[in-house]
């Protein structure tokens, strides 16, 4: 390791003593998601994920439009073709 200008070789500091000085900041994400888990638990899948397309339906109106309604069964097109032969 080679020292800085001026310092001496016995004066630095390895960067490990460095990392185990230095101040770490909260991790405010995971904070936010655990808030958000609280309030709205729909918003989250089983294992816990964010799920992104209910946000959006929670925060843009417009999105509740595009929901769509399907009626749907096993045989249904047969049942048309039978009805209208």
């Amino acid at each position: 390791m080679t020292a800085f200008a001026g310092m001496t070789e016995k004066e630095t500091t390895p960067m490990s003593e460095l990392d185990d000085l230095m101040p770490t900041s909260p991790d405010h994400n995971a904070a936010r998601l655990a808030e958000l888990k609280r309030l709205f638990p729909d918003l989250f899948s089983d294992e816990g994920r964010l799920d992104v397309k209910a946000v959006r339906k929670l925060a843009d109106p417009d999105m509740l439009d595009m929901e769509k309604f399907r009626f749907t069964w096993y045989g249904k097109s047969r049942a048309r073709r039978k009805a209208f032969a």
